[in-house]
């Protein structure tokens, strides 16, 4: 049964995660079957996920580097028959979670295929600018567009390793305004190449951060995307580690899963009412928690 459409005001749109993947912290080995990919997809779609992410590895830290080779081979096998069944029809925006160029390229060259009228998104974890992405969009995926990701890692081959490169002496003030100063860096270097109007800026929480910063930046996010209020945002706390007490997981402890949700909701409720302009991008796994919740304080 689908849960009822939620009731977000016109700021807000939901982007629905599936994890081609075995090894995803919150939902590995559920989705990288084509068949189980396709059916949550669906589902996803109709619950009124505007966008849909897909991802072929996790970056997760405790999770071991994936080639780019197996990592398309593992969206290969979810996307073709997708594209093949035009299960993306009633979605307006395709998202590919990945940090490898070479990946996305191989997901855009099938996406031109199948003349999709669903934009394509590439959203690079790596929080990487330089000439060579610049190019890359520029020359080889001259149609999609890109979601930059703040985090302070140093190389993009890195990406899986984000935790390592973490700022703790950062109070979460200074935190923003690191992250402003970075936004508006790489707003001005998208301006410069004429291709801003492709650009989504993400806050990337759980990325090089620490559990205070998290929390901080959830309580004071409107003060970051007011400044860019002409860009769309992506959002995405959803399942984070930062809602959940410290040293639990959910597959060691997976009766929190609710606890987690209804976190998440009061977040999304008072972004709601604090948030007036530009457009702000959920990413979430599942949208039923996001409806109603019929349980006790946590």
């Amino acid at each position: 049964m689908l849960p009822p459409k939620l009731n977000l005001n016109s700021h807000f749109q939901l982007m629905g995660v599936v994890n081609a993947t075995p090894n995803s912290f919150s939902d590995g080995g559920k989705f990288d079957s084509s068949n189980e990919f396709c059916k949550r997809v669906r589902y996803l779609i109709e619950s009124g996920c505007s966008y849909i992410d897909i991802g072929g590895e996790s970056t997760a830290p405790m999770n071991e580097l994936v080639s780019s080779a197996s990592e398309w081979a593992r969206l290969e096998k979810c996307l073709l028959p997708a594209f093949e069944n035009d299960l993306f029809r009633n979605c307006t925006h395709l998202s590919i979670d990945t940090y490898k160029m070479e990946t996305f390229e191989r997901v855009y060259e099938l996406w031109s295929q199948y003349d999709s009228k669903t934009q394509l998104i590439f959203n690079d974890v790596s929080g990487i600018i330089d000439d060579g992405i610049i190019s890359f969009l520029l020359n080889k995926v001259p149609r999609a567009l890109y979601v930059f990701c703040h985090t302070f890692n140093e190389l993009r081959e890195k990406s899986s390793e984000h935790m390592n490169c973490t700022k703790r002496e950062l109070s979460g003030g200074e935190l923003v305004g690191v992250m402003t100063k970075r936004f508006t860096q790489v707003v001005a270097e998208f301006k410069r190449a004429s291709i801003v109007h492709r650009l989504v800026l993400d806050p990337c929480f759980g990325f090089s951060k620490t559990r205070e910063q998290n929390l901080y930046l959830v309580d004071h996010i409107s003060e970051l995307v007011s400044t860019f209020s002409h860009n769309t945002w992506v959002l995405g706390i959803s399942r984070k580690s930062f809602l959940r007490p410290e040293g639990m997981s959910l597959k060691d402890r997976p009766e929190l899963l609710d606890q987690v949700e209804l976190r998440q909701k009061r977040v999304v409720d008072q972004w709601q009412q604090e948030i007036k302009q530009g457009i702000m991008v959920l990413r979430i796994h599942d949208p039923k928690y996001l409806v109603s919740f019929e349980l006790g304080e946590e």
